[in-house]
């Protein structure tokens, strides 16, 4: 997508990093977006509810 070839990008260390800015910063909005309006991607006490009951029923 750039026209760098992946052989330079592995070899240059400052390369490296700005390849991988912009997946950052749409983490960072998704993460920004999913506090604001409280979604929850993985409901992390339900779970373990989820595995109390299971470990009970054994």
């Amino acid at each position: 997508m750039t026209g760098i070839e992946i052989k330079i990008i592995l070899a240059d260390p400052i390369l490296r990093l700005l390849v991988a800015v912009p997946e950052y910063i749409f983490l960072a909005i998704i993460i920004i977006i999913c506090k604001r309006y409280h979604l929850v991607l993985i409901n992390i006490r339900e779970l373990n509810e989820i595995r109390r009951i299971n470990d009970y029923e054994r």
